[in-house]
Order: C-alpha cells, then sequence, then structure tokens
C-alpha cells in the first residue's frame, strides 16, 4: 500500500516521542530533529525512517536494555511511527484508493483516496491502529535497520563485561524495559564515569571496533547530551552511505580474506581517536 505523506509542518507534538523514555526523550528529540531537518531538504522518506530506526535503537542500547525481537520488531517501529505522524512525514489514517468515488460537480479538484474505516483499523503500530499492510510498508522500510541491529544484539549478548551495580537506566516510571528488564552488561549506563583505557575489548589482535563505536556515542552523549547514530559517523567522514562503515566496523574485508581498506581505516580510526563529536 502506498503511503501518501502530508504537507510539510514543522511544529512539534507533545506525542512525537513514547514518554517512557522518561529523562532522554529530549537527547533522542535532539538527534530526531536533525534527521526532520535533512528530511526537510531532501523528503527521502526511506532514509528519515532508517536514521531514526537508528537513534530509538541506540537509546535502549545505552540504556542498558535487552535488544528482544519484539522490541525491534514492533516497539522501535511504533517509536518511528509515532514520530514520522507527528513530523507529517507520514499520515496517522492510512488511505486507500475509492473506487466508487466520482469527481463532485463544479469541483476541479478532488482526492481519489479515502480513509480506511475504523472497523479495519486492527493492528496496533505505536500509539496508533492501522491495517496490517500499512504496518508492513514501514517495517519493510526500516528491515535493514531491523537486520542490522538483531546483529548488534547478538554480538551484545556474547559479551563478558559485567555490568556496573547501583546505576540507573535513565527510563521513568512504568519504562519500556517493563518488570523484567534485563541488564545488557555490555551497555554502559549514561550516569556511569568514562574511563579512556576500557572501552576497546581485544579480539586476539584485532581492536572490537563495533565496541569503540558504542563507546564513542556514549560518550558524546554524556558529554554533550546530544544523540549521534553510526549514520552521522560515516557522513563525517563523508560517505554518501553507510556500507564502507559497516565493512570496517565489522572486518568484513578480513573475514573474507580481502586486502582492508586503508582509507576507510584511516579515517574511522582517526575519528575515534580524535573525537570531532565532543569539540
Amino acid at each position: 500500500m502506498a503511503v501518501h505523506v502530508h504537507p510539510t509542518d514543522t511544529s512539534q507534538s507533545v506525542n512525537d516521542i513514547p514518554q517512557e523514555f522518561g529523562d532522554r526523550i529530549d537527547s533522542i528529540r535532539a538527534g530526531l530533529l536533525r534527521i526532520h531537518s535533512r528530511w526537510l531538504e531532501d523528503q527521502d522518506l526511506n532514509k528519515a525512517l532508517r536514521d531514526s530506526y537508528d537513534v530509538f535503537a541506540s537509546a535502549l542500547v545505552s540504556a542498558g536494555a535487552t535488544l528482544t525481537e519484539s522490541r525491534l520488531t514492533e516497539f522501535i517501529p511504533g517509536c518511528v511511527f509515532q514520530w514520522a505522524v507527528a513530523k507529517k512525514w507520514m499520515i496517522e489514517r492510512p488511505q486507500r484508493f475509492a473506487k466508487d468515488r466520482k469527481r463532485p460537480p463544479g469541483q476541479r479538484y478532488y482526492s481519489p483516496y479515502e480513509p480506511v474505516p475504523d472497523s479495519e483499523l486492527t493492528v496496533q503500530l505505536g500509539p496508533y491502529k492501522v491495517i496490517e499492510s500499512y504496518k508492513a510498508d514501514l517495517v519493510g522500510r526500516v528491515s535493514s535497520r531491523v537486520a542490522y541491529w538483531q546483529a548488534e544484539a547478538l554480538t551484545l549478548a556474547e559479551r563478558s563485561v559485567s555490568a556496573q551495580p547501583g546505576v540507573g537506566n535513565g527510563f521513568t516510571g512504568s519504562s519500556v524495559l517493563g518488570e523484567d528488564h534485563e541488564e545488557n552488561p555490555s551497555a554502559q549506563k549514561v550516569e556511569a564515569p568514562l574511563r579512556e583505557a576500557e572501552p576497546v575489548a581485544i579480539r586476539g589482535d584485532r581492536t572490537d571496533r563495533r565496541l569503540a563505536v558504542n563507546a564513542y556515542i556514549e560518550e558524546v552523549f554524556c558529554e554533550r547530551q546530544r544523540t549521534i547514530s553510526r549514520t552521522d559517523l560515516w557522513r563525517h567522514a563523508r560517505y554518501k552511505s553507510r556500507a564502507e562503515f559497516e565493512r570496517w566496523e565489522s572486518y568484513w574485508y578480513e573475514r573474507h580474506g580481502k586486502p582492508p581498506n586503508k582509507s576507510a581505516n584511516a579515517k574511522f580510526s582517526r575519528m575515534l581517536k580524535e573525537k570531532p563529536h565532543l569539540k
């Protein structure tokens, strides 16, 4: 089903982000507003939705939440849709083609679409009720990020770093983490003091780049109260897509027996060392 986009509206809705995020809402909104500014320039819906997914997923990881399948495929897409509706990237109520609708006499312009009736809105997507195909359309648009964070969840689950005791998770009240909240032992808490020597783990003779990137993103949030994502990193290095960053981060060249990209390695390693987002 096609997604129809409203005209641009930059007004902020009080319901643009789920309140379960508590005191992290402002930092999340800051990251999302940067994405919205880019959307206002290029109107690239797919890109805006994928980047927004990364912001919410990063916030959960930073808070120590386990990236369960339901959070990756239900909760985060719902958060993205809630923001997309608030910023008029997408419409709250799905539209469908009205087969029997005719042009009213004397009316030059009319819409061939009509809202889907309430009785057919049976699928939950964030705070809204939609139809199955509408939800499937949005989930399909962010499917690459779902897959990425599923891989990230597996990587985080393998870590054996002990959780720091007595540190809050940054959520308030009845949070999305719920009563069955499982601390992610590898996620550094926002209130915890940052230490220079510990974020980077060693895998044999290789530096664990993924952990180093996570630590840098968390450090930027702690020091500047600013939420950045991996998209911000590869864009800062002047790449036009995430491909080379993800190859570098996952040791793709090394794992496939190919010579590494020296330029990418130099750019991303220098970024983690010089920390330009803290300046």
